[in-house]
């Protein structure tokens, strides 16, 4: 994703700029395909840290990936 938001210039500068800050901080980020959002990974211990580097660029949002399959509860 990242490759191809700044391979076909739909990355602006601020979203490369998200990125480099993201990945400064051991991190890894890239555009999402629709609208000016970044998504931001980081490994355990590191979202405080993440977290204070994009509250800088805007709000700022946390979302966690369950290792797990599909469960109704």
């Amino acid at each position: 994703a990242r490759d191809f938001s700044t391979g076909t210039n739909l990355a602006t500068e601020e979203i490369i700029d998200i990125i480099e800050a993201v990945e400064a901080v051991g991190g890894m980020a890239s555009q999402a395909m629709l609208g000016n959002t970044v998504f931001a990974i980081g490994k355990k211990g590191t979202c405080d840290e993440l977290t204070e580097t994009l509250s800088g660029f805007g709000q700022v949002l946390h979302y966690r990936i369950s290792p797990g399959s599909i469960r109704i509860i």
